[in-house]
């Protein structure tokens, strides 16, 4: 997960979860040329993979630390393989 994309780029949930675990709350930007999909809110982020000693590298070169990987569940689709970044 190491690689670079734009905030822009990059998918990041902005708002909240429902109590049926669906981020239909949320905000996603989607890109097809996106090299990962991320998040702050790990609450949107269904089973929680946690992860150590791994950062992704924004466009601007700012590295985010990714604390966990898993599946998030829009009201539309299921992104797997979200990274949780702080």
């Amino acid at each position: 997960m190491a690689s670079s994309t734009s905030p822009a780029e990059a998918s990041g949930g902005t708002g909240g979860n429902s109590s049926s675990g669906i981020a239909g709350e949320a905000d996603w930007f989607m890109a097809s040329g996106a090299t990962n999909h991320m998040t702050g809110d790990r609450t949107l982020i269904s089973n929680l993979v946690p992860v150590s000693n791994q950062v992704v590298q924004a466009g601007n070169g700012a590295g985010m630390l990714v604390c966990g990987r898993g599946s998030v569940n829009t009201e539309t689709v299921v992104l797997p393989d979200v990274c949780c970044c702080f």
